[in-house]
């Protein structure tokens, strides 16, 4: 599972920007069934307005930790926004879009968006939002709203210019749906070796619509983000089965700087489908050492199996479990076979 963070790319705060800019507004819109309101006077939505640029400064200047406190505030003022005018559609897109940036929050930005969608059924932005906050449920976890993230974008895509984050959020959206609840690798505890995973026609399908949709977020990205949007569409191709393509992509990318721990993690990924078990093994511990994340200890587990270090697998699968999130019972029960190999 990719970090939510893998989703969002910096592109995504120009859609913000051009979002909450008619929160700053005096006037009101009417559709032919219902009254919303896109702008107001309503003092919480300035103030919300004002920390929400703050947020943007100091996550420019200082990093995502930095904004978290801004952000928070906004979202509470959003809130009073909100309560006081119902139909405040900005108000609802604004926090859909802050909300978005947490992964436990996502399900309040979806809703948030139903809230919009209730009152303007035409506005796109609101169809992306959605969009992405299904896409960060199903990184979470929950993927079952992985269809409709895909309608949902695709109509947004119509409606709008093309970015890099819609596109790049539909190419994750077609590759999480394409993995479904598939493993990257099995580990086959009879033969001690691992499988990679395989796909159907349909799967397939989705996998060469994911890397198309990843090889043109990375033409239309800037800095590091282009980069994770050409790694997302080589990880692509080596599940679709060219990991030899694949890793010729990631060899390139590696070359670049503005490489980052997404990269590192799945180049390492790639090494694995291909079978060049002891290449994988070192990637993926050059990118668990540079911070990348649970992705790579999971790749140099099934490596270090591969070769038959069992010790070293245990190892990384303890450590994958005591990460945070409780393990699946697919996890728990292959940390248990491998403790039954390496007491």
């Amino acid at each position: 599972m990719l970090s939510h963070n893998s989703i969002m790319s910096g592109e995504k705060l120009g859609i913000e920007f051009r979002a909450q800019a008619s929160i700053q507004g005096n006037t009101t819109r009417n559709t032919p069934t219902s009254k919303h309101t896109t702008t107001t006077n309503n003092p919480s939505s300035f103030d919300a307005v004002e920390r929400f640029w703050e947020g943007v400064a100091l996550r420019q200047r200082d990093g995502a930790k930095a904004a978290d406190g801004a952000f928070r505030e906004s979202e509470r003022l959003l809130g009073s926004a909100i309560d006081d005018d119902p139909d405040f559609t900005g108000a609802y897109l604004l926090r859909a879009s802050l909300r978005i940036e947490d992964p436990a929050r996502a399900r309040g930005a979806v809703q948030d968006c139903n809230e919009v969608l209730a009152r303007r059924p035409d506005l796109a932005r609101a169809y992306f939002y959605k969009g992405v906050g299904l896409v960060a449920l199903a990184e979470d976890g929950d993927a079952q709203g992985l269809p409709q993230a895909i309608q949902l974008l695709n109509q947004a895509s119509a409606r709008l210019p093309p970015t890099a984050d819609l596109l790049g959020t539909r190419g994750m959206a077609q590759l999480l749906l394409a993995r479904g609840s598939n493993p990257t690798v099995t580990y086959d505890f009879q033969a001690l070796r691992i499988l990679p995973a395989t796909f159907g026609v349909r799967g397939l399908d989705l996998l060469a619509r994911a890397e198309l949709d990843f090889a043109k977020a990375a033409e239309l990205a800037n800095g590091a983000d282009a980069v994770t949007w050409r790694a997302q569409g080589a990880w692509s191709r080596a599940l679709r089965g060219d990991a030899s393509g694949a890793i010729e992509e990631f060899q390139r990318l590696a070359q670049d700087e503005r490489s980052n721990g997404v990269v590192l993690s799945l180049a390492a990924g790639a090494q694995l489908l291909a079978g060049n078990y002891d290449v994988a093994e070192e990637a993926a511990t050059v990118a668990v050492q540079r911070g990348a994340g649970p992705l790579a200890v999971a790749f140099r587990a099934a490596a270090r199996f591969a070769q038959h270090d069992y010790v070293g697998a245990r190892s990384d699968l303890e450590a994958l479990s005591a990460l945070g999130a409780s393990p699946s019972k697919e996890t728990r029960e292959i940390l248990e076979q491998m403790r039954q190999l390496a007491p």
